[in-house]
């Protein structure tokens, strides 16, 4: 298990205060997974929660400027598509994006926006017609993350929250690892246990868990 104190306000720590003790914090998870990436391929990586308000947004986005941060190449994917948070913490539009993609209402490459970071590249959730998602099939989501993977150094895929939504089983069993993200004050013991069932259950190969909000 990976801890994260609590920072002072929700920001982009490891953007904007980058000797931080927070972005210290997100560099050793980063060269964990590195560690862990030794012996297998770890070019996708998903990040979920048992449930809402577990702050696994802001430990993708962090993590993606971390990554970034080393010279990786990183495409940084909001799949949260009835909650989307990705472009509001980099500020951009989320007129088009993964949902529209996967429609095939337009390219990936087109959908896809540069942040102000080097080396982060941003596809945000887009827009949801009519509050369904029915159209995420497994078939359409491996064909668009087998060509991205070709192009950057890792894929990062923020997830709604395990127990709320499917989609993240579909998500979970496509691409290279998972990291699973438990809150302080928020998460219980049960609904851990139950997003690692269902995690386990899509045959995911979880990598490790985040505790966020950590106070000492």
């Amino acid at each position: 298990m990976w801890s994260m104190f609590k920072p002072k306000r929700a920001k982009l720590e490891a953007w904007i205060r980058p000797h931080s003790v927070i972005a210290e914090q997100f560099r050793a998870i980063r060269e964990n997974i590195g560690f862990t990436a030794h012996n297998q391929s770890l070019n996708s990586i998903a990040i979920t929660s048992p449930q809402s308000g577990e702050g696994k947004s802001l430990i993708a986005a962090n993590l993606a400027v971390s990554m970034s941060r080393q010279g990786q190449r990183v495409l940084l994917v909001d799949a949260h598509f009835k909650s989307p948070m990705i472009h509001t913490l980099f500020s951009l539009s989320n007129a088009v994006g993964l949902a529209d993609v996967l429609r095939g209402a337009i390219g990936w490459e087109e959908a896809t926006q540069q942040s102000e970071l080097a080396g982060i590249d941003i596809l945000t959730a887009g827009s949801l017609i009519g509050g369904s998602n029915e159209w995420l099939y497994p078939q359409a989501f491996r064909g668009w993350l087998s060509m991205t993977t070709d192009l950057y150094d890792v894929v990062l895929v923020d997830c709604p929250p395990i127990i709320d939504c499917a989609d993240t089983q579909i998500i979970a069993y496509q691409v290279d690892g998972v990291i699973l993200t438990l809150r302080r004050g928020v998460s219980d013991l049960a609904r851990a246990e139950e997003a690692k069932n269902r995690l386990t259950l899509s045959k995911a190969n979880i990598l490790g868990v985040i505790f966020n909000d950590k106070d000492n």
